[in-house]
């Protein structure tokens, strides 16, 4: 339950490298408000999976406030993730591997604000999103078209491999 998983990781589990939580229905947004950063204190999560779970921009927040070192990340149904929320992974600097699969709320601009951000942030952040990402998998997120695929081919230098069926 939400409850649980904010008891656990308010309780020392600080060091944990790896979060899967995959189908865990129990867990929405609140429980993942654990991850959120406590003052100076990160959390030390590498690699988070949060697929099928009903999350919204929020979770994706706190999950980007809070493990500044995750790795990969597979938000794969998250029906409600928007363009908010994919901006908010595109701050975390070290992220190699994202699945969205199933993020149908995802469009193209989205991509574009996460590869082409405005001018309010600063080089150093505008880079961050793209510096590490090697793999994408954007399968059967039914909003994006042509102009998704010319945004990641321009603004994706290091991807290595983009997965897209459906």
């Amino acid at each position: 339950s939400d409850e649980s998983l904010l008891r656990l990781l308010d309780q020392g589990c600080r060091v944990l490298k790896e979060l899967y939580l995959d189908r865990c229905h129990q867990i929405s947004d609140l429980g993942l408000m654990g991850l959120k950063r406590r003052g100076n204190m990160l959390m030390e999560v590498r690699h988070l999976n949060v697929a099928h779970l009903n999350i919204h921009d929020s979770a994706v927040n706190w999950i980007s406030e809070g493990c500044k070192f995750l790795r990969s990340i597979n938000i794969e149904g998250s029906l409600h993730v928007t363009e908010d929320g994919l901006v908010a992974l595109g701050m975390l600097e070290y992220l190699k591997d994202v699945n969205l699969s199933d993020c149908v709320e995802l469009t193209p601009s989205a991509f574009r604000s996460i590869f082409y951000p405005s001018e309010q942030y600063t080089r150093l952040e505008r880079h961050k999103s793209r510096r590490h990402l090697t793999s994408l998998n954007i399968t059967r997120c039914i909003l994006l078209d042509d102009d998704c695929l010319f945004v990641l081919s321009g603004g994706c230098t290091n991807l290595q491999n983009l997965v897209m069926v459906g």
